[in-house]
């Protein structure tokens, strides 16, 4: 039976609105949301993915408050904003580039909790698996992708990643599943799973899904041109790539336990 229930949706998706409205309106007036942004939250990636796995291998409490979904996420908002004022007083002070300083201050605990992580691991080449077969998805999508105009919009290296960050999601829950015994936590997927009898299914409902969702939001983004649209649609394309890769990962590295 899945983990998650309607009401942990809906609160879900309440705390990531509160959430890109808050970013939207006190941190992006005062920071660019540009590549430099990106390398800022990479230890907060980094921190919340090796949180939330700890709690799969035993050695974190599992709360829907703080180390899993949705409390996890806004543990991860919050150590963020942390580093990002952190790096913008060490800006202020002494010159250095706010990002650096975030990255500075947000790798120590991000290392700390991937060396704990790690030391956990038995099997860690069984990662490589779904790692692999979301490649090989994303690269058959990147070709076919060329032959015709619209879909040529695929290729974009950020849409890129947001794909292969989904089918790591698709490949590993279709590998744990079916070769491992795992089980699914989310409603329509577990559905879909025991309707068709395989999570194999996972992959062609992610293609569906997100090359989908991708093609209505850049045909958004080509009529909607003020500043605001923009901030939005890049906030919204991290997250969708968030949402993507941070499951797809969790799942690869508990292949390794």
């Amino acid at each position: 039976m899945a983990a998650y229930t309607p009401m942990d949706y809906a609160v879900a998706i309440v705390i990531l609105a509160i959430i890109l409205w808050l970013a939207q309106r006190y941190l992006f007036t005062r920071i660019e949301f540009d590549r430099y942004f990106v390398y800022a939250m990479t230890p907060v990636i980094v921190f919340t993915l090796a949180l939330r796995v700890l709690v799969d291998a035993g050695m974190v409490e599992k709360s829907k408050w703080w180390s899993v979904t949705p409390g996890v996420h806004i543990v991860g908002v919050v150590f963020g904003a942390a580093i990002i004022l952190g790096g913008k007083a060490i800006e202020k002070k002494w010159g250095t580039a706010y990002w650096k300083g975030a990255v500075a201050l947000g790798t120590p605990p991000a290392l700390y909790l991937s060396i704990l992580l790690f030391a956990q691991m038995k099997s860690p080449l069984e990662i490589f698996q779904p790692v692999l077969l979301a490649a090989v998805v994303t690269w058959t999508i990147y070709i076919v992708s060329n032959f015709t105009e619209p879909t040529r919009m695929f290729r974009d290296p950020v849409n890129m990643a947001i794909i292969f960050g989904h089918m790591l999601d698709g490949s590993a829950t279709f590998i744990g599943i079916d070769k491992y015994g795992f089980a699914e936590e989310h409603i329509l997927p577990e559905i879909l799973i025991n309707a068709s009898g395989t999570a194999f299914v996972m992959i062609p409902m992610k293609i569906v899904v997100v090359l989908g969702a991708l093609y209505l939001l850049e045909k958004w983004k080509e009529e909607e041109e003020d500043e605001r649209s923009d901030i939005y649609y890049k906030m919204v394309k991290f997250a969708f790539f968030i949402f993507g890769f941070g499951p797809g990962t969790r799942d690869a590295l508990l292949l390794g336990l």
